[in-house]
C-alpha cells in the first residue's frame, strides 16, 4: 500500500512539474497523451476549481461519452483517432490513510474532458460548463449534418453540461411507468400502498388534462443549418412529486450549442436549477 501511495504522489508531482513549465491548460504537441496522464490533468482541473486536493479525488473514465464525441468529430482520412479523454471525477472512493485502505461515499462529482494535447474542459459540475462544451466542440472539430445528428448532440449537451439527460421522455407509456414507480417505489416507505397509488393516480389525471401536444423529443433546422431540439425531461426527487421540465437547445452545424429555454411544464410553480 505504501508503494502505491508513493507512486501516486510521484505521478502527481510529474504532472505539476510539466504544468509549471508548459502552463496549466495545454501540453506541447510532441508530448504523447496517455490515459494515466490525462486522469491527473482532469483531477488537476477539479482541484483548481474546487480547492479539493488531488489526493482526495478519484476518476472513472467515461468511454461512452468519448465514443459519442467521436461520432461527431470531423474525420481525416488515415487519422481515425479519438481527440479527447473524458473522466468523471469524484470525491470519496478508496484512499490510503495510515497505511490502510479506506472507503468513503462520493459526495461531489465533476465531468472533465482532456484533449490529446493536454487541454482540459470542465463540464458538469463547473460554473462555465456551457462555454467549455463549445470550446471542446471547436477543439475536436464537430460537424452536424442533419436534424437527427443535432438532436443527438443536444442530448449530449444535456448530459455532460446540465447532467439532466437521464429521464428524457419519449412517450406517454414510459412516462406513466416512471411516475408510478416514483410514487409507489420511492415515496415514503411508511405510507400505505393504497395512499401511494391514490397520489399517483391524482398526479396522472391532472397531467392528462394538460393534453401536451408534443411529448417526445423534436428537432427542427432552418436554412442556415441552425437546429433547435426540444426535450421534455422528468425530474424525480425523493419526497416530492415528479416534475416535467422542457428544454430547448440550439445547435449549429459546427457544434456550437446553447440552452434557449428551461421551464417547468407540469406541475407549475417550481424554479429551474440551471442558469
Amino acid at each position: 500500500m505504501k508503494g502505491f501511495l508513493i507512486m501516486r504522489r510521484l505521478g502527481i508531482l510529474v504532472v505539476c512539474l510539466i504544468q509549471a513549465i508548459w502552463g496549466t491548460h495545454a501540453l506541447p504537441a510532441q508530448v504523447t497523451q496517455t490515459d494515466e496522464h490525462a486522469r491527473f490533468l482532469a483531477m488537476g482541473a477539479v482541484e483548481k476549481a474546487s480547492g479539493i486536493q488531488i489526493d482526495g479525488l478519484n476518476t472513472k473514465r467515461r468511454e461512452d461519452i468519448e465514443e459519442t464525441l467521436f461520432r461527431f468529430q470531423e474525420k481525416v482520412i488515415g487519422h481515425f483517432e479519438k481527440k479527447v479523454y473524458v473522466y468523471e471525477v469524484t470525491t470519496g472512493g478508496y484512499h490510503i490513510s495510515h497505511n490502510e485502505l479506506e472507503y468513503s461515499s462520493s459526495t461531489r462529482a465533476w465531468l472533465v474532458a482532456v484533449s490529446n494535447d493536454g487541454m482540459t474542459f470542465g463540464l458538469s459540475g463547473f460554473a462555465d460548463a456551457g462555454s467549455a462544451f463549445n470550446s471542446l466542440a471547436s477543439k475536436i472539430g464537430v460537424n452536424i449534418g442533419n436534424s437527427t445528428q443535432a438532436e443527438l448532440f443536444a442530448r449530449l449537451y444535456l448530459n455532460v453540461v446540465l447532467d439532466d439527460a437521464g429521464n428524457i421522455v419519449y412517450d406517454d407509456l414510459r412516462l406513466k411507468h416512471q411516475v408510478e414507480e416514483h410514487f409507489v417505489g420511492y415515496a415514503d416507505s411508511e405510507e400505505p400502498l393504497a395512499e401511494k397509488e391514490a397520489r399517483y393516480q391524482a398526479w396522472w389525471r391532472r397531467f392528462e388534462r394538460l393534453n401536451l401536444r408534443q411529448i417526445a423529443p423534436a428537432t427542427n433546422c432552418n436554412e442556415s443549418s441552425v437546429c433547435t431540439a426540444v426535450f421534455n425531461v422528468l425530474s424525480m426527487t425523493i419526497g416530492r412529486p415528479p416534475e416535467l421540465w422542457r428544454y430547448s437547445v440550439e445547435v449549429k452545424a459546427n457544434g456550437m450549442t446553447r440552452l434557449m429555454e428551461h421551464r417547468q411544464v407540469f406541475p407549475l410553480g417550481s424554479k429551474p436549477d440551471h442558469n
